[in-house]
């Protein structure tokens, strides 16, 4: 391998490790309370672990069912949040999931609000494509609809968002990417995994 080659290598590699990299999981406390009208729900979110080594990001917005969703209005973030998950990064992707099921890592999340009714309306994936200029930044929005209930003083299980992409041939190397999200209840599995993780959360 030549010299410069090997340099811009280094600074790849350098450059991507230096990348924020957001697990959700960090953020449940293992001693978790509620206080006031607060409730809390437990999910688990899977991604693909092939077709995907350009994402470096996963933003998945929810809402309260109050507010109406529009692109020109902003969202009072005690009515609305996301889930972020941005793997680490090298020359292709590696996940740091809280668990592998088959081809998916799999990570837990966790919302807590003041009681009500919410729902997970939206998906952007943020991809890293080339251009004649280098490299850039494409963000491709995936409409959703996955209803939940955050309840006064508990803390409940949801289930589980599954991220897919459904790959069409279009000829030549041309390739269509269709994103897929589908919801799905593993409580067994997560529970299981949840409790070994966070023994002194009580999940319902």
């Amino acid at each position: 391998m030549k010299k410069t080659n090997i340099y811009y290598l280094i600074i790849f590699l350098v450059l991507s490790s230096c990348s924020t990299v957001i697990i959700p999981s960090k953020s449940i406390d293992p001693n978790e309370m509620l206080i006031s009208d607060e409730g809390m729900i437990i999910g688990t979110i899977a991604l693909q672990t092939t077709n995907n080594a350009n994402k470096i990001k996963y933003t998945f917005d929810y809402s309260s069912d109050k507010i109406e969703i529009s692109e020109n209005k902003s969202i009072d973030k005690k009515e609305s949040g996301n889930v972020i998950i941005a793997p680490p990064r090298s020359i292709l992707l590696h996940h740091e999931p809280d668990f592998i099921d088959g081809e998916f890592a799999v990570y837990f999340f966790k919302i807590k609000k003041i009681n009500g009714n919410f729902h997970f309306y939206g998906l952007t994936t943020t991809d890293i494509v080339g251009t004649g200029m280098g490299t850039a930044e494409l963000n491709t929005f995936t409409k959703i609809n996955i209803p939940f209930e955050v309840e006064k003083g508990k803390i409940k299980y949801l289930g589980e968002i599954k991220y897919t992409e459904k790959v069409n041939q279009l000829g030549g190397r041309r390739i269509e990417r269709i994103p897929q999200v589908n919801f799905e209840v593993k409580r067994e599995r997560d529970t299981k995994k949840f409790n070994e993780m966070f023994p002194k959360i009580k999940l319902e």
